[in-house]
């Protein structure tokens, strides 16, 4: 009644129908509709183009209808409720380490990040903090359209969106959040279904980039050995190698600038690590600095790692390269960032294949991540019905 007091119970049949008898005429009285399914949400209340007889009349937060009034002998036949699967919105946000907007090997999730899910209107209708494993997801309602927005306040000192952007919101594995504006473009989200594929890089800001100057680099009996060519070098008086250490660039070395207007210079780094991304920091007389590209070397072969067949129905082989004999780790996270599977490998150095079988698992998006000795891999997988 219009006190909240419960006067009256039923439970659907298997039609969908219930029936509440004997209320007595009274004004304020509402329903209220629970129990609902697992994994279910009610559907649009009154929805434009719906009417009495075929609209849903449950608050979708709520579960309770409009207040109704009943006066003796009266029978209402249209207080109904739609329901529908939930619908989720969600992925993945990365330490984009070369700021190229694509996941490379060996990048790593980024835990902590708030990320907001604003509605047509411009309206946050969801926000989520990614988890260990850089994982999100928000809740939504199906049918309708979506952006996502990175909270830059809350990404570690230093980092902002990754300046690699194609334009678009439909990669696995690149950045789809624009920089300039802080979101992705819109996107549908069908009723029923978890939309995963929007990706946020981020990366460490650096001083403006120097087109005068290209960093490669190649790998050569374990050793990195790097190469600048610099196009022009007025005003500068040094060149420091700098070092991705602990998340943050590091000098490891220095060069004097020679007297040459082209010049070509040299650096062997004997202390590699698995993965290991470089510039170099351009000094000028005047004590400003610019930078080089940034490169990434792996002395792993991480990059070799394949999850097959993707989708799959329930059996899955996963190809890598290991650098040491040892073990390999194969974890796989739910939608919700909760451990569902844990299986351990023997490996042995160069290409291993493990087959594995999912077929427990329900059908739905996991993200499935592989821990060797040559790093940590991140693969998005799908079990189908």
């Amino acid at each position: 009644d219009a006190a909240g007091n419960a006067i009256g119970t039923a439970i659907t049949d298997e039609n969908g129908q219930y029936q509440i008898n004997d209320i007595p005429p009274g004004t304020g009285y509402y329903i209220n509709f629970s129990n609902l399914p697992t994994g279910s949400v009610f559907t649009g209340q009154n929805v434009g183009g719906s009417t009495a007889a075929n609209g849903s009349d449950a608050n979708t937060t709520t579960g309770n209808t409009a207040p109704f009034n009943l006066v003796g002998g009266q029978h209402l036949p249209d207080i109904d409720a739609g329901i529908v699967p939930q619908s989720y919105l969600g992925s993945f946000v990365w330490d984009d380490v070369d700021g190229d907007g694509i996941y490379d090997a060996g990048e790593q999730p980024v835990a902590g990040v708030v990320i907001n899910v604003y509605n047509s209107l411009g309206v946050i209708v969801g926000t989520a903090t990614t988890d260990a494993n850089g994982l999100w997801q928000v809740p939504v309602t199906g049918g309708q359209s979506y952006t996502v927005g990175v909270d830059t306040s809350s990404l570690p000192a230093g980092y902002n969106i990754t300046p690699g952007y194609d334009g678009s919101s439909n990669g696995e594995n690149d950045n789809d959040i624009n920089k300039a504006t802080g979101t992705s473009l819109p996107v549908l989200v069908p009723v029923g279904t978890y939309v995963s594929n929007i990706w946020a890089g981020i990366s460490i800001l650096q001083a403006p980039l120097n087109t005068e100057i290209t960093l490669t680099g190649s790998i050569v009996a374990g050793e990195n050995h790097l190469v600048w060519q610099v196009l022009s070098q007025k005003d500068v008086t040094s060149y420091t190698i700098e070092k991705l250490i602990d998340n943050k660039f590091t000098g490891i070395a220095n060069k004097l600038a020679n007297n040459a207007t082209v010049a070509t210079y040299n650096y062997i780094d004997i202390n590699t690590t698995n993965i290991n991304v470089y510039r170099i920091k351009v000094n000028l007389n005047n004590n400003t600095s610019s930078y080089s590209n940034t490169i990434t070397l792996s002395n792993s072969l991480a990059a070799s790692t394949e999850v097959y067949p993707n989708p799959t129905d329930g059996l899955i082989n996963v190809s890598y390269q290991e650098v040491e004999e040892g073990t390999a780790t194969i974890r796989i996270y739910d939608i919700q960032g909760r451990l569902v599977n844990s299986l351990n490998y023997d490996s042995k150095i160069g290409a291993n294949t493990i087959r594995c079988d999912i077929s427990n698992l329900a059908a739905g998006n996991y993200t499935l991540k592989l821990i060797g000795s040559a790093g940590t891999e991140y693969t998005r997988l799908i079990k189908k019905q």
